[in-house]
């Protein structure tokens, strides 16, 4: 009887150690599946909040960055850390400020892209050229891709080659350094990214560790190009050829169809005593090896306006101390390329069709002195000058009533310092006790010219249609 209830006794500790040991085995195991499932595809995923400790306070920048002006160009900066396999976007702002950190792939092998194939990812400053959607990628590309312009002017002159170089997404789980050259993120997160990226404008840094210095730290480099810009842009508003050349590392890579559109614009306009001008605008500096890449915009200016012609880079290096231009790259704010750009430039274009508006508008309003302003001393009319044509004007405002004048179809002709505004003109008098009324419609003709810093009309002409 001792012995039946002593083997009942060991029975059940038994069935408890073998159901604690079941249970336990359960629980590591649904603890396992729980991990797994919440990293899985995505493990290699860091949360957005999540910054390596080597991003500095703020009043640091990459030292790949020597100068910024954020206020237009650029807005915000990627960069990506291949030691860590993060990309990160920047605001600039007075400080870089971090607003999203990611998980990356970079290169299967390490080290900067040397040639095609070396399954490499380049190091440098690139820019992002064009967007590519679902609909014009392969699933290897996964929702979005961005090219970049690798090999540069920098990376040529350094003999490294290759292509097709993309920032792009994937419809596979993310693995660190797991691409060919391209730097790879998961979909979701280049959709963020995609906000921040104005083409050809937005930079990405992509070096192996992200070096970072104070941002108040001037450099050489800082002060020094700003002065060779300088010095460029006055040789060519000079038209100074050869001290131009001397701006560049060889004659290869001077901008002929510039040149030429610079000299024309100079032609067009030598007989108008007006002055304009060529500047640099929002200029940023960055740092490849031992070059400087400066991006800025480009204005042309007169004294009634302005006409941004697009958006510069220029590549530099260090020739016997002095910088030497290897490249450029520019892009447009509109479809025409800078030579059109400036050919068709007419630079009073904005203050002639303000004085249209204005001289429509007192005379609309009957203000007899206002109207007549617009007039050059010398008008001529038939028979007519300024002051008879005052006069003139003067007994049609008391013969008709409230007066409606409206045009279309601008244009205006230049012939050197003149130019010839013509417009559909719209004319509507009402009655009054004097008279019936009128309406026509027909093509107007002003002919204007420089009356000291004014446009006047000097001559006019109406064709009723």
């Amino acid at each position: 009887m001792v012995h039946d209830k002593h083997s009942a006794v060991k029975k059940t500790k038994c069935h408890i150690y073998y159901t604690l040991t079941v249970l336990s085995l359960w629980g590591l195991t649904l603890i396992l599946t729980v991990l797994f499932a919440s990293g899985g595809a995505h493990a290699f995923k860091q949360p957005e909040e999540h910054v390596p400790e080597r991003l500095p306070d703020p009043g640091h920048i990459p030292k790949s960055v020597i100068s910024l002006n954020p206020e237009n160009n650029p807005t915000h900066m990627i960069i990506v850390d291949k030691a860590s396999q993060q990309l990160f976007v920047l605001a600039c702002g007075k400080a870089l400020k971090v607003e999203h950190a990611f998980p990356c792939s970079t290169g299967m092998n390490k080290g900067n892209k040397k040639r095609s194939g070396d399954r490499k990812t380049p190091e440098g400053v690139y820019f992002l050229t064009q967007k590519f959607s679902t609909r014009e990628l392969s699933s290897t590309y996964g929702c979005l891709a961005f090219p970049i312009d690798y090999p540069n002017p920098i990376d040529t002159l350094e003999k490294r080659d290759g292509n097709s170089i993309w920032v792009h997404g994937t419809n596979k789980p993310l693995k660190p350094r797991d691409s060919n050259g391209c730097v790879v993120m998961n979909n979701d997160d280049i959709r963020t990214v995609a906000k921040y990226i104005r083409l050809n404008h937005t930079p990405i840094i992509i070096k192996d560790r992200i070096e970072w210095g104070p941002i108040d730290q001037i450099s050489k480099e800082k002060k020094r190009v700003p002065e060779f810009l300088n010095e460029w842009t006055h040789a060519f508003k000079q038209k100074d050829r050869n001290l131009y050349l001397a701006c560049y590392k060889d004659e290869s890579s001077v901008n002929a169809p510039l040149w030429d559109a610079w000299k024309l614009l100079h032609k067009k306009r030598e007989n108008d005593t007006r002055l304009f001008d060529l500047h640099l605008k929002n200029l940023s500096l960055f740092r490849q090896s031992n070059a400087v890449i400066a991006m800025f915009d480009e204005m042309v200016t007169f004294p009634d306006n302005t006409l941004l012609t697009g958006t510069k880079k220029l590549y530099l290096v260090k020739n016997d101390n002095h910088w030497k231009i290897i490249g450029e790259a520019w892009q447009s704010p509109t479809k025409n390329d800078l030579a059109a750009a400036l050919e068709k430039f007419d630079p009073g274009r904005h203050a002639i069709t303000k004085l249209v508006k204005g001289w429509i508008k007192a005379w609309s309003e009957k203000d007899l002195e206002r109207y007549i302003s617009y007039y050059a001393s010398d008008f001529k009319l038939r028979r007519m000058n300024r002051n008879a044509w005052k006069r003139y004007k003067g007994r049609l405002n008391k013969l008709y009533g409230p007066i409606t004048i409206t045009f279309q179809d601008f244009q205006i002709k230049s012939d050197h310092d003149k130019r010839v505004v013509a417009f559909r003109q719209n004319y509507s008098a009402s009655k009054s006790n004097l008279s019936d009324g009128y309406k026509a419609i027909g093509i107007k003709r002003l002919f204007l010219k420089r009356v000291g810093k004014d446009w006047k009309i000097y001559h006019e002409t109406w064709e009723r249609l």
